[in-house]
């Protein structure tokens, strides 16, 4: 069975903070959020690379971001749940993922902008997961 890269599991953008984050997200955002989820684990990066702003860290090129999620080919076996949260001054949305080859679910948190775009990307087992402000209702019951 394979094993996920410590790059992976530890990587983390940081997105640049603004007043404009505490607007209104868009009125699709859970949709949004989602589908950002289900491109990321099925490895479509021509899908969700238009919506991540430039300059956001170490996934800030579209050949960062493939490669990222090469890494969780055929290793996701399904979502245990969504959620939105705050963590800063940053609205994030968050997708538990159940992995093979991983003890616990890996947690995967994108900073939501208030135009629909992605400030920023966030990746970690559950047991590493930053502090967060607050935590919003689970959107996706785990089954």
């Amino acid at each position: 069975m394979r094993t996920l890269p410590a790059v992976l599991l530890c990587l983390l953008l940081t997105a640049r903070s603004s007043a404009a984050q505490t607007a209104p997200l868009p009125a699709d955002s859970v949709e949004l959020g989602r589908s950002w989820t289900r491109w990321f684990i099925s490895g479509q990066v021509d899908s969700l690379w238009p919506h991540v702003l430039p300059g956001t860290g170490p996934l800030a090129s579209k050949e960062a971001l493939a490669a990222a999620m090469r890494q969780l080919e055929g290793q996701v076996s399904g979502v245990a749940e969504d959620r939105f949260l705050w963590r800063g001054r940053n609205r994030q949305f968050r997708s538990d993922l159940h992995i093979l080859s991983l003890p616990e679910p890996l947690v995967l948190r994108w900073i939501m902008r208030p135009d629909g775009k992605i400030g920023g990307i966030g990746i970690s087992p559950l047991s590493q997961v930053p502090p967060v402000d607050s935590l919003g209702p689970p959107l996706r019951k785990p089954h």
